[in-house]
């Protein structure tokens, strides 16, 4: 199937219900205000431009291929600057819901690949980093192109468009996160075992994809050093033991965090399930279920490292996927008039989910998200700012920076105790309250978390 005549099929096959998921990534870009670590991309990489983009390394936040493409569209005309971030996303998003409805129709049949891209693009973390001006958008559409590529060749290994595209993407995805070497390992074991032998082909695929990945990331390692790239792995390390007993409480986080939903109800549906494939002993949908569950316990304490769950971000299509394997006939023999409607009712249950989740997600981490788009209009301008250990800077910043603002000052701090009376030289300071030895000054503006007093 060609993809265009694959993309007019995608459509045509409950179209509504791919439409109600772009539908919501395009809402929230718009309504949702700017968070930190999008800010902070900004600051430092699209503001600063390309050059900056692919050569400095300070921190995890530069997704240097997303990064990139948001110093390409940020010269779109009209558009605001926040949703000229935030549109690569979108796109990447919504071509990764058409990838992933021609990996699941190409290798089982259409309805099943209905329910998996209606189902997994409302998940909580594929709705969220749909429209957040992040790598993750990026790196879930390499996976999965890439999971595409790996299924094709364990059909046919003698196809060399389907080694390159893996090769291809992996490279992608490494050069957008480079944690996204874990999905490179599952990917080549998944194959291997498929297979039940190491081939020449993918020997040659895994060495030009540490050749291409080392070549994408020179210019780094020649401005910041290696270590730029390594460092996170040295604040987030621990010895094989504590990595290892991690695992359990790990899986229960991926499961809330990319479900939304309480992981008991994600356990119950993936564990039937599993008990389900057991009794078919289908040898292809065990190995591929086997392997994506199992392969995240091995490699992370070998790694001795327990990442963020957001690392993981593309098996919400995994997990929606094990748990329908059982019913695939089932769902292949529904009409669509049947299929659909419920399809829809899961999706705007998950949407109300959504909704109601992602307002507590962005409070978490000193309200710096939605907090402080209710505070910078109340004190945006040409003035001077102090901030002790809170980092709602990096959101002030932005909207400085966007909205035109040249003459201000930003004073950053550690967190240390601060008594505000005795202040002087600004216009505002930001105090974290557990450092607050204030006395006398009225505070103007306080959250759970700090206060803010008018020094002027």
């Amino acid at each position: 199937m060609g993809i265009t005549e694959s993309l007019r099929h995608f459509c045509r096959s409950g179209w509504p219900a791919y439409l109600i998921p772009l539908a919501v990534s395009v809402y929230y870009a718009v309504v949702m205000p700017v968070s930190y670590d999008e800010a902070w991309t900004y600051i430092h990489f699209t503001h600063k431009g390309f050059i900056t983009s692919v050569t400095h390394y300070p921190a995890p936040n530069n997704h240097i291929l997303h990064s990139v493409l948001t110093n390409i569209t940020k010269y779109i005309p009209l558009w605001t600057d926040l949703l000229k971030l935030r549109v690569s996303s979108i796109v990447a998003n919504f071509v990764s819901l058409i990838v992933l409805y021609r990996l699941v129709s190409a290798h089982y049949n259409t309805r099943l690949a209905l329910a998996v891209v209606a189902v997994s693009s409302m998940l909580f973390m594929n709705v969220y980093y749909s429209y957040m001006s992040r790598g993750y958008a990026l790196y879930n559409l390499f996976f999965i192109s890439a999971l595409f590529a790996a299924f094709n060749i364990i059909k046919n290994l003698r196809v060399r468009r389907n080694w390159i595209l893996l090769s291809v993407c992996c490279i992608l995805g490494l050069c957008t996160v480079p944690t996204f070497v874990y999905a490179v390992v599952i990917l080549h074991v998944f194959v291997v075992v498929s297979l039940r032998k190491l081939t020449r082909a993918q020997i040659i695929s895994g060495y030009s994809i540490v050749l291409g990945t080392a070549l994408l990331y020179l210019p780094v390692v020649w401005y910041d050093g290696i270590g730029a790239l390594t460092k996170i792995s040295h604040k987030m390390g621990m010895t094989f033991y504590q990595a290892a007993k991690s695992m359990p409480g790990h899986y229960l986080d991926m499961f809330r965090q990319i479900s939304g939903v309480h992981w008991i109800l994600f356990l119950i549906l993936l564990g039937w399930s599993c008990f389900r494939l057991l009794k078919t002993r289908d040898r292809n949908d065990l190995t591929f279920a086997a392997t994506m569950l199992v392969l995240p316990a091995v490699i992370l304490p070998i790694h001795h490292l327990v990442p963020f769950v957001r690392v993981f971000n593309y098996y919400s299509a995994i997990f929606v996927l094990i748990i329908l394997l059982p019913y695939t006939n089932q769902i292949g023999r529904l009409r669509l008039k049947v299929l659909l409607p419920i399809l829809i009712g899961i999706q705007s249950l998950l949407l109300l989910n959504f909704s109601r989740a992602v307002l507590q997600f962005e409070e978490k981490d000193l309200a710096i998200n939605l907090t402080a788009d209710r505070i910078i209009p109340e004190i945006i301008g040409e003035k001077r700012y102090f901030f002790d250990g809170v980092i709602l800077c990096t959101n002030l910043e932005f909207h400085l920076i966007t909205e035109g603002y040249k003459k201000y000052k930003i004073t950053d701090c550690e967190p240390f105790p601060l008594n505000t009376d005795t202040l002087s030289g600004y216009d505002y300071a930001f105090v974290r309250r557990d450092m607050d030895k204030t006395a006398r000054r009225t505070v103007f503006f306080k959250t759970p978390y700090y206060n803010i007093y008018k020094i002027k």
